[in-house]
């Protein structure tokens, strides 16, 4: 349990500064529109007035710690986003949704993604807020 605190404590505490950097373009980035099934067009305001504990809540918290581990999984080589559910769900409430309230979950996810990239001086993957096409 003390890791998560841990890392909330530290993607809190780096958020701010680093929510710029996170949304600035980059030239090279392919603007292709990505496939997101599931919970990831959740919007930020639906998140938002969830109640913490019920069941569609921790489902898209689930969903969102899912497309993080995918990432990690699959493409991180080197720039994986610190394990920690309390850590990533911290970071859109706290983060991510105050600053980009009209986006949703596969956005947020996008965006932590990038995030922990720049922390570890690797490139863009996407450009800030890409196309998505969403289906259930």
């Amino acid at each position: 349990m003390r890791p998560r605190i841990v890392l909330m404590v530290g993607l809190l505490a780096t958020c701010a500064p680093a929510g710029a950097q996170t949304l600035a373009p980059s030239p090279s980035s392919p603007a292709r529109p990505l496939a997101i099934a599931g919970a990831g067009s959740v919007t930020c305001p639906v998140w938002a007035a969830e109640p913490a504990n019920g069941a569609e809540h921790i489902a898209h918290q689930q969903w969102l710690v899912g497309f993080v581990s995918g990432y990690n999984a699959f493409v991180a080589d080197g720039a994986s986003v610190p394990p920690g559910s309390d850590g990533i769900v911290g970071w859109v409430d706290h983060c991510f949704c105050p600053a980009s309230p009209d986006q949703t979950l596969a956005q947020a996810g996008i965006s932590l993604v990038e995030f922990t990239r720049e922390q570890a001086n690797y490139k863009r993957l996407w450009p800030p807020f890409p196309p998505v096409r969403y289906s259930p």
